[in-house]
């Protein structure tokens, strides 16, 4: 008897403890911006008409498209009506994989992007660009 009376004491008491006015605050700042987000490209094993390294096959006529260590992609960021220049990215040795076929790009999201809804990120490859309205102008001359 001693011992269920024990128990129901320390269910109680627990009980009181836990139920606190304390407000229970969310640190997390989600208004923050400027986060980093990670993404990968792949060439697909079919032909490919994008453009970063090519090279020819050892004894076949087939085109080998590839990323390299020191390709440069500049990013950009669209949202709404909102165009924005991202960071570039320098790819290095070890962000490439399968043999160059895959590469992982970590780049900081713009401040005036809102990271909680959708947007739209578009790299270009081996050219200048700039945004004017409302538009990515690249140089590839």
């Amino acid at each position: 008897m001693k011992n269920k009376f024990l128990f129901w004491a320390v269910s109680a008491f627990f009980v009181i403890a836990g139920c606190t006015n304390d407000a229970v605050v969310d640190e997390k700042d989600v208004t923050a911006k400027g986060h980093k987000i990670t993404l990968t490209a792949s060439m697909p094993d079919g032909a490919s008409t994008t453009r970063l390294s090519l090279e020819q096959e050892a004894g076949s006529n087939q085109i080998t498209v590839k990323w390299k260590a020191g390709d440069v992609l500049q990013f950009f960021f669209k949202q709404g009506a909102t165009l924005v220049t991202g960071s570039s990215v320098t790819l290095a040795a070890e962000d490439i994989t399968m043999e160059g076929k895959k590469a992982a790009f970590s780049l900081e999201v713009p401040t005036e992007i809102d990271e909680r809804s959708a947007f739209t990120v578009y790299t270009l490859h081996g050219a200048e660009a700039s945004v004017s309205g409302g538009k990515i102008n690249a140089n590839v001359s």
